[in-house]
């Protein structure tokens, strides 16, 4: 197994394996999200979504995000908007390296030289949203040759930021939970992380993470980057 010695903020640590989030982290994601949630939102005669809405609410699952940006209740309506929201997605990832973020693809060829492995934990559900799945995005996408597995949040009973998400994966590759580094945008991840008992790279190319100062003690475990360029591989 390859160790590597990892630095950012003057903090470094040997690990094995990197846990990447998808939608934030290496995907582009929520200018699509804006998009289509507002496209679908107009075909079914509801108010726009607002944008600081959505940043404030885009995270967990594609269901929990919707429902939070629309202020829904369960029910017919917004199960009639996830449904569109997914027909309409598909369109937007014909080109997947079209959304990728360039500072997290400089990190994963990075990784990748050093001999890191590779894993991906989404909440994003794979069967069902078509070109827009996980599996779908890496597979045509320059991620392909440089990870290892993927989680997906129809996969499994565990969500992030439950740690059981991630053993059956660690222990199929025979990892230590100490060995791994979450990378993430979100406080899920940085939970994920603390859970797992790892360190984890927040990202927040723009601005912190809006939840990540609800963990009392997320500094002790994560640090909050504004970009992944900020983290170095020996």
């Amino acid at each position: 197994m390859t160790n590597a010695s990892i630095g950012f903020n003057e903090t470094s640590l040997n690990i094995e394996a990197i846990i990447w989030d998808l939608d934030g982290t290496l995907l582009d994601s929520l200018d699509v999200f804006f998009n289509v949630l507002s496209e679908a939102s107009t075909m079914l005669d509801l108010p726009l979504p607002n944008r600081d809405t959505i940043i404030a609410n885009y995270h967990g699952s594609l269901n929990d995000s919707i429902q939070a940006v629309l202020g829904l209740p369960t029910g017919i309506l917004l199960t009639a908007v996830i449904d569109k929201f997914l027909e309409l997605q598909k369109g937007y990832y014909e080109d997947p390296n079209s959304h990728l973020f360039a500072d997290a693809l400089g990190l994963v060829n990075r990784a990748a030289q050093v001999g890191l492995r590779q894993f991906i934990i989404t909440n994003r559900h794979h069967a069902g949203p078509g070109l827009s799945s996980p599996r779908s995005i890496v597979r045509r996408s320059d991620l392909y040759r440089f990870i290892d597995g993927i989680v997906c949040g129809d996969e499994t009973v565990a969500h992030k930021p439950d740690a059981a998400v991630a053993w059956p994966l660690l222990q199929r590759h025979s990892l230590n939970p100490r060995s791994v580094l979450v990378v993430g945008d979100q406080h899920v991840d940085a939970e994920l992380a603390r859970n797992l008992g790892c360190q984890a790279v927040i990202v927040g190319r723009t601005t912190r993470s809006p939840h990540l100062e609800t963990i009392p003690d997320w500094q002790s475990f994560a640090t909050s980057v504004n970009s992944l360029d900020a983290v170095q591989l020996n």
